[in-house]
């Protein structure tokens, strides 16, 4: 059988292919794809030995592309040096680490400010916060349009005061490639509505993994209460789901309708995902990327039955020797399928439970 090598290629701001520079110094390369506010990382590894050499200056741009030889190339994301740090001792040698991320926003997004905004809609507001951090905005169509009658920021910084947005609404920020990106967390699509391709997962003996299942809080209801000034009177808008008896509300209301029902449904979504997680190690794989769905087989009917969402999404290469692929998975339907009745029976299938697995170890319940 033919060994596949991985590929990488780092484009910096003066040279085509740095690997044709550092060579084999280059030990490793870590890319961190995450659903959320935070920056998409890359950390690069080198063996270095005195003379030590200069380590490249905050805010150095790398392009960085993996894949596997003879395959196309996929652009895993542009990155700004943000972090450096060098280590010995005199067994293992001397390390020096360049951390990079996908959005060179520290100084700006740590900035406090103060703002608000009446009459607006959700996509109007993340545009406005954009626009003061100089980056393009893409928002999900599915929350661009919810009518928002006011809201404040007071001095806060920028993408937290976006981020608490977004949870508000079951949505996710992100920031690359010069733009900010707000998604329905957990949906499976870009921000601009697309769907992402579904990534299937077949088991294999030699890789790890793990699910997690506790099916708890299964809410029939999610309720979302606002003030209705019209009538003098409260409101409930409810998000009915397939299962369970009970009624989940929030503890504080909504300021309107609109908001009142949207929320509803990002916290039944919020408490679905919380049903099960799950951790699988793969072979390197460019198509894995954070939010998109993912489909596994052979791990049994419970994480096989399961709508898996990915969270965040590691590679760990180590230029032409190995690449392995890390998918950390939360569910992607908001509604449960079991019943509470099957709850009370006792059945495993709706109780706690956990499977894990690796090449060593084997596999345990």
């Amino acid at each position: 059988m033919a060994i596949r090598m991985p590929i990488v290629m780092v484009q910096g701001p003066k040279t085509a292919n740095l690997l044709s520079v550092w060579g084999d110094t280059l030990t490793s390369v870590r890319i961190r794809d995450a659903v959320g506010h935070e920056s998409d990382t890359c950390t690069l590894t080198f063996r270095v030995a005195p003379p030590f050499p200069a380590m490249p200056p905050k805010g150095t741009r790398y392009s960085v592309q993996i894949g596997w030889a003879r395959d196309a190339m996929a652009l895993a994301g542009i990155y700004t040096v943000q972090r450096t740090g060098l280590t010995g001792d005199p067994e293992g040698g001397h390390t020096m680490s360049v951390e990079c991320r996908a959005a060179d926003l520290i100084d700006t997004a740590k900035s406090v400010d103060s703002g608000h905004w009446d009459q607006a809609t959700l996509g109007t507001i993340v545009s406005d916060v954009a626009k003061g951090l100089g980056l393009q905005v893409v928002v999900d169509p599915a929350l661009k349009a919810i009518a928002i009658p006011y809201r404040a920021r007071v001095q806060q910084e920028a993408l937290d005061f976006l981020s608490d947005l977004a949870d508000d609404f079951g949505g996710a920020i992100k920031v690359a490639g010069g733009k900010l990106m707000m998604t329905e967390r957990g949906a499976g699509r870009t921000a601009s509505g697309g769907a992402l391709p579904t990534l299937t997962i077949a088991y294999d003996p030699a890789y790890d993994f793990a699910f997690d299942f506790e099916p708890r809080g299964a809410y029939r209801t999610s309720q979302g209460r606002w003030y209705d000034e019209a009538t003098g009177l409260w409101q409930d808008e409810d998000d009915e789901s397939d299962s369970g008896k009970g009624r989940l509300a929030r503890p504080h209301p909504w300021p309107s309708k609109d908001e009142a029902r949207h929320g509803a449904r990002a916290a039944a979504r919020e408490r679905s995902r919380q049903s099960a997680t799950g951790q699988v190690t793969v072979a390197g794989d460019p198509a894995a990327v954070a939010g998109c769905p993912v489909k596994v087989t052979g791990f049994g009917p419970d994480a096989d039955g399961t709508a898996w969402c990915a969270e965040s999404v590691e590679h760990h290469i180590e230029p032409g020797s190995g690449w392995i692929t890390t998918l950390t998975l939360e569910t992607k339907e908001a509604a449960q399928s079991k019943s509470d009745s099957e709850d009370e029976s006792g059945d495993s299938a709706s109780g706690t439970g956990t499977m894990a697995g690796d090449p060593e170890g084997g596999t345990v319940a």
